[in-house]
Formats: C-alpha cells, structure tokens, sequence
C-alpha cells in the first residue's frame, strides 16, 4: 500500500504500461476506505468484466482515479453516496464514470474547475491542482474528462481512454 500512496506522488516517473483499470479502481477504493467511513460515504463499485487494459502511466492513472474519488468523498461530508463506474465505449475506449451525491458544483464554477489554483475549498484545505492535474494526465493519454454536475444533486466526471493510448511520448 506504501508503494501505491508513493507513485501517486510521482505520476510521471513510471514507464508506460498495460494498466487494469478495475484493479486500479478496486485499489484506489481500498486506499480511502478509511475516508469513506469516516465521512459515512456509501461506496458503489460497477466494473466491466473483461474489460481491456488501457496504455498508459499506471500511476498517473491511479492518480487521477485518487483525485476524483478523494475530491467526491470531501464534498460529501455529511454523508452520501459515491459510485464508481467502468465500462467500453465502443471498440478501442475504455470509459470511467465516478459520481457522488454531494452538493454539486456551482453553474459559475462549471467552467472554472480546470484551472490551475482554482478552489472552492477553504484556504488551507486544497490547493485548485488536482483537476488541473488530472485534466492533463487524461489528455497525455490521449483521453477526454468531462464534468456533469446539477447543484443539490451531485457530481458526475466521465473519463473516456484509448486502449492504446496517443501514441509516442507524451503519455
């Protein structure tokens, strides 16, 4: 477990690789089992089975898979629900759904969450990277992330990844 909390904090150290995305979902899920017990966050996994592996940096990956689940579970704090979803899209793309039940996010925020330093977390409490982040890391992959959020309701971030990746360097 060590080793895995150690490659979030370097996703671009490790070489490309094949990365199965339920193991990665399934491990991240148990890193914040703590977490999600504390916050009193109901925990929902649907995997695709057989679901192919994607190329990519298995930390990266992880790490944005930490990011997303880990941001859900902090805006549930009373509570709630948060599902984590894997399935095809089409016949070279995997597709990542992680959603929760908390507050949503501001319509005036929708189009801000990307940006570098922007947070709506109280000083202190986050940094405004993380979807930046993992933005970028979707794309070197040669992948889009999306956002459906209705305020009251919750959040919905929709990752969709080649099977194979952009291809050359850049992942």
């Amino acid at each position: 477990t060590t080793d895995k909390l150690l490659l979030l904090g370097q996703p671009y150290a490790s070489r490309p690789v094949w990365v199965d995305v339920n193991h990665a979902v399934r491990d991240t899920l148990a890193l914040l089992s703590f977490a999600t017990r504390r916050q009193h966050v109901e925990v929902s996994a649907e995997l695709e089975p057989d679901l192919p592996q994607v190329w990519g940096r298995e930390s990266a990956l992880r790490g944005v898979l930490m990011n997303l689940c880990l941001n859900a579970v902090q805006a549930m704090s009373s509570g709630g629900h948060l599902r984590v979803s894997t399935y095809r899209v089409g016949a070279d793309r995997v597709g990542l759904r992680i959603e929760d039940d908390g507050p949503g996010i501001a319509p005036e925020h929708l189009h801000r969450i990307w940006d570098p330093f922007f947070t709506t977390k109280p000083v202190g409490q986050g940094t405004g990277l993380g979807l930046s982040i993992t933005q970028r890391i979707v794309a070197r992959h040669g992948g889009v992330v999306r956002v459906e959020s209705t305020p009251g309701v919750g959040a919905r971030f929709l990752i969709e990844l080649p099977l194979q990746g952009s291809g050359g360097e850049s992942v």
